[in-house]
């Protein structure tokens, strides 16, 4: 599974919180995880399965 290097990607780059991880559709294209700032909204889209396409 793809994970990337450090947990940078959960971060804010706004504020600097750590993020919850949310489902994102990517309209057609596969599931990703996006992470959601409360005060800021979706700063980062991963895709796990980014490897085995």
């Amino acid at each position: 599974m793809f994970i990337p290097d450090g947990d940078d990607y959960r971060i804010c780059p706004q504020c600097g919180l750590d993020c919850e991880p949310a489902p994102f559709d990517s309209a057609g294209a596969g599931i990703r995880v996006s992470f959601i700032c409360p005060a800021h909204g979706v700063h980062t889209v991963v895709d796990p399965f980014a490897d085995t396409r």
